[in-house]
């Protein structure tokens, strides 16, 4: 009989098989019309901006570089697109929406399967489900949602393999992580632990040695569409550029390869505030737990997985380095959930199960009164706040999206301000809502919009008339108009600003 506060040592023919799927399917349509209804309806900023405009045209590569380029998405966002129902770019949303559904109903059935269908265990689903980053990412049109939702099937095929090591479960394993790199290269990051895993079954004589050259045929199944757009790469600009556009884009190996102390901290609040909860600190406890509760090949990968994901987003030095933690929570959701099982086993800490319970229940309280505590705490928000119309506290705390319009707002009321014939310049942030906004409700407008980067003075003359910028801010537009022109606002919402040519004759001295 096992005494209370402990765990038995699990062998991998006592774990559950796939089951309890009216459990899954009620947390799926849950999941699916609660982020649906919170899903963003209109055009958004930065990422989410470029993927609906790419979606839109079906722009597969688009023009960041292969690691930006998510076709998965892609394609997905333009089979949503043709439902019947709802505004276009809602409907694409709906991709982040039915993934986020997915991931959710994945962690808690793998917690069911893990602690044998107790339903305190499973309420690290629940916090994964109301996790901010997670909350805030399956209600705009992004990639790493579809990233998690197949990041969790793979977990289950984990699990499957374990218990009951055949060559199907290898190849289902290899071809889901291979698909994985469709929709973000963040995938790459677990396949050590399957690897490794499956080398340990070989060795354990529970597969034979060929099931290692069956993981890699899956794999290259899985992942051939990825491979045939680095192949085409290739042929235009070499092998060895191709394969760094895959790895890092066109301009992010030093981010990706560095790290920066300012990353650590802001992570560390990224995590808080995605888990101000009990979860947190039960996930210490399920760590601990996990080497009596769970077979050693899925224990040492688990730990690899945790590990792996964390090390990677907490120090990675980008705008939006939020959205990178998303397969850590994954972890930190399944380990709160295995601490939670053991919390249920001591009679003692029964007041923590109910505190657990009624922090989670909290959660979207203390986002929804976020906006109003955060600017009196001054505490520090990642990316833009020069944005017209976007509050970004607003932005940035509050997790859905159903009534942020402000890109929309602004796309609208920019495009009306200028004049026909008149130039918009913008960086990624703004530029695709302006250019979805022009497509689909200006399309008679005779406006050039252009982005920051690439403006030359060769393309934008000095003296031409009409020429706009969304920004002041340093970066946001090209550097060499503060040589010949100044920035000045227009109109009461100010949200252009004229370039004012102070010359038409002189040139600027850099390019």
């Amino acid at each position: 009989m096992q005494s209370a506060g402990t765990f038995e040592d699990t062998t991998p023919s006592q774990l559950r098989p796939v089951s309890g799927w009216k459990v899954y399917l009620a947390v799926l349509l849950f999941s699916l019309l609660f982020y649906s209804l919170g899903a963003q309806r209109g055009p958004a900023w930065q990422d989410s901006g470029i993927f609906q405009w790419r979606i839109l045209n079906f722009d597969l590569f688009g023009e960041l570089g292969l690691a930006l380029s998510h076709p998965l998405l892609i394609l997905l966002g333009k089979a949503f697109s043709l439902l019947p129902f709802g505004p276009l770019a809602w409907r694409m949303n709906l991709v982040s929406a039915a993934a986020g559904a997915v991931a959710v109903a994945n962690v808690t059935l793998l917690l069911r399967r893990l602690l044998g269908g107790r339903s305190w265990a499973m309420l690290g689903g629940a916090a994964f489900f109301l996790c901010h980053t997670m909350f805030w990412l399956s209600t705009i049109c992004e990639s790493q949602v579809l990233l998690v939702a197949l990041f969790t099937t793979e977990l289950h095929l984990l699990v499957s393999l374990v218990r009951r090591a055949t060559g199907w479960g290898v190849f289902l394993l290899g071809l889901v992580n291979g698909l994985g790199l469709m929709a973000h290269n963040l995938a790459l990051l677990a396949l050590p632990a399957y690897a490794l895993v499956v080398l340990y079954l070989c060795w354990s004589r529970k597969l034979p040695w060929r099931s290692v050259v069956v993981m890699i045929l899956g794999w290259v199944l899985g992942a051939g569409g990825f491979v045939a757009m680095i192949v085409y790469e290739a042929t235009e600009m070499g092998l060895g550029a191709a394969i760094s556009s895959a790895f890092f884009g066109r301009s992010w190996r030093g981010s990706v390869l560095g790290g920066s102390a300012k990353a650590v901290r802001m992570g560390v609040g990224y995590i808080l505030y995605s888990f101000p909860n009990m979860i947190l600190p039960l996930m210490g406890v399920g760590l601990v737990a996990m080497r009596r509760r769970l077979p050693r090949p899925l224990m040492w990968a688990f730990g690899y997985l945790t590990a792996v994901y964390l090390l990677f987003a907490i120090r990675y030095p980008v705008p939006d380095q939020f959205m990178f933690f998303l397969p850590f929570y994954v972890m930190v959701s399944i380990l709160g959930g295995v601490g939670l099982d053991w919390l249920a086993r001591v009679k003692a800490a029964r007041p923590l199960i109910l505190l657990t319970v009624l922090s989670v229940v909290l959660t979207p309280l203390i986002y929804a009164s976020a906006p109003v505590v955060w600017p009196r705490a001054n505490l520090p928000l990642p990316g833009r706040k020069d944005l017209p119309y976007r509050d970004p506290v607003a932005y940035w705390v509050v997790p859905w999206k159903g009534s942020e319009n402000s890109a929309e707002l602004f796309a609208r009321q920019a495009l009306q301000d200028v004049p026909d014939g008149g130039t918009i310049i913008a960086d990624s942030t703004a530029l695709y809502p302006l250019l979805w906004t022009k497509q689909l409700e200006m399309p008679e407008k005779s406006i050039r919009l252009l982005g920051a980067g690439r403006i030359t003075p060769e393309a934008i003359p000095i003296g031409t008339g009409e020429v706009f910028v969304v920004s002041r801010a340093q970066g946001y537009y090209p550097a060499w108009l503060d040589e010949v022109a100044s920035l000045e606002p227009i109109g009461t919402d100010k949200i252009l600003y004229r370039v004012a040519w102070r010359t038409s004759s002189t040139a600027p001295t850099r390019p």
